[in-house]
């Protein structure tokens, strides 16, 4: 190992009509249950009748929406929504305010049509919350972070911590 550890915090740029990853293939466990998400699966998931929103700070119903959810794409990696955000979605993620996002999913059940009276069966994509920590955590991550070995003559933006400093860290992280 390198005598200095170099971190990458890299917030991702989501641009409107970019897709952005809700699910990856995979198991999930949530209240106790355990879902094998595999693409098959994930190609099941439907919007319902409306844009799904994309919240700003919270799952409650009146938070403010910084975009909404306009398709849905599923990808080798797993399933991604198609945003278009707001003006205020944008610049909080360009800002960093969130490193996370949370899906809101109704697995079973359906919504009715309001035009047509059929259901819209689930799995249902009906939102999602952009977090500082949601159930996902990593897993649904709008950030990325990169651990790069190298030596003090090594330039670039990054911070910079000794091995030795990177490891009582570790340890101190690690005995909370």
């Amino acid at each position: 190992m390198s005598e200095y550890v170099y971190f990458s915090d890299n917030y991702l740029t989501i641009q409107p009509g970019e897709p952005f990853r809700l699910l990856p293939v995979g198991k999930l466990v949530k209240d106790g249950k355990v879902r094998t998400l595999t693409r098959e699966l994930l190609a099941k998931f439907k919007l319902p009748h409306f844009k799904p929103a994309i919240k700003l700070g919270s799952h409650a119903d009146e938070t403010r929406a910084g975009g909404h959810i306009t398709g849905l794409e599923v990808r080798d990696d797993g399933l991604y929504a198609i945003p278009e955000f707001t003006d205020e979605g944008r610049a909080a993620l360009e800002r960093g305010d969130y490193r996370y996002h949370s899906p809101e999913i109704i697995w079973d059940g359906a919504f009715e049509d309001p035009e047509t009276g059929a259901d819209i069966d689930g799995p249902l994509v009906v939102g999602t919350a952009m977090l500082h920590m949601p159930h996902l955590g990593e897993r649904a991550s709008l950030y990325s972070v990169e651990i790069i070995e190298g030596d003090e003559t090594m330039t670039t933006n990054h911070d910079m911590v000794s091995v030795e400093e990177f490891e009582r860290n570790i340890t101190f992280a690690e005995s909370i």
